[in-house]
C-alpha cells in the first residue's frame, strides 16, 4: 500500500490539468461559435495540433 501515495500525487495533478483543459476547451469552443463561426474549424485544428 505505500506505493499508492506517490502514484496518487503523480496522477491527480494530471487529471486536474486534463479536466481544466477540457473545461477551457469547451469555453473557447462556445465563444468561437458565438463570436466567429467561420474560424471555429481552424481553431479546432490548432487544438488538434497541440
Amino acid at each position: 500500500m505505500p506505493q499508492m501515495g506517490p502514484m496518487m500525487w503523480l496522477i491527480f495533478p494530471l487529471i486536474m490539468m486534463f479536466m481544466l483543459m477540457l473545461s477551457m476547451g469547451t469555453l473557447d469552443s462556445e465563444m468561437n461559435v458565438n463570436l466567429e463561426k467561420k474560424n471555429g474549424d481552424a481553431y479546432f485544428q490548432k487544438l488538434m495540433v497541440w
